[in-house]
């Protein structure tokens, strides 16, 4: 078949009219939008409501550390015992950091009033630890764990003392004066 001249067999149409925009380009931000902010709530609310892990008390350490040096009297149960109290210490009052020598500690523990009934336990057993790491001799283990237990029940007999709070009077007082009577009886 010839097509002739005049015939145009590719004809031009018009313009179609303009699709309208996909579900995506309209609300595609709006969507990731909301699952970021899904995900934030998401994850706030697991922070917030899951159970923290209780730290394991320092207390237990301690008595793990005492057994441990009065079942195996040796050097290293003896250091670890000290270590233990140093981070006992430390755990009831920041103060008394874990890295201080013991004339510091001595000093600091003079400030802290939970620590006062124990000091000069706490200094005997320190000072004992001290002895035999620096100058190389036998440690006093006995010693040791004699201070370290008398110290231990001091200082919880002092927190106990200190924690309790004065007691609420079964009459409050009051602020005001009472109101006087009326004498306008009817």
């Amino acid at each position: 078949m010839i097509i002739a001249a005049a015939d145009n067999a590719f004809q031009l149409q018009g313009p179609q009219p303009l699709l309208a925009p996909a579900f995506w380009e309209t609300y595609g931000w709006l969507i990731a939008v909301l699952l970021v902010l899904l995900a934030f709530a998401g994850w706030a609310i697991v922070f917030f409501i899951r159970k923290q892990r209780p730290a394991p008390a320092p207390r237990l350490a301690l008595e793990a550390a005492l057994e441990g040096a009065e079942n195996n009297p040796g050097e290293a149960h003896a250091l670890a015992l000290v270590l233990a109290l140093r981070t006992y210490l430390h755990a009831l009052d920041a103060r008394a950091g874990i890295a201080l020598s013991t004339e510091e500690l001595a000093a600091q523990l003079l400030r802290l009033p939970a620590f006062l009934p124990a000091r000069q336990s706490l200094l005997a057993a320190l000072q004992a630890a001290d002895a035999g790491k620096f100058s190389g001799a036998k440690i006093p283990t006995t010693l040791l764990i004699a201070g370290v237990r008398d110290a231990l029940h001091k200082i919880e007999d002092a927190r106990r003392a200190l924690a309790t709070k004065q007691p609420i009077p079964l009459i409050p007082r009051r602020s005001t004066p009472p109101e006087l009577p009326r004498k306008d009886f009817a």
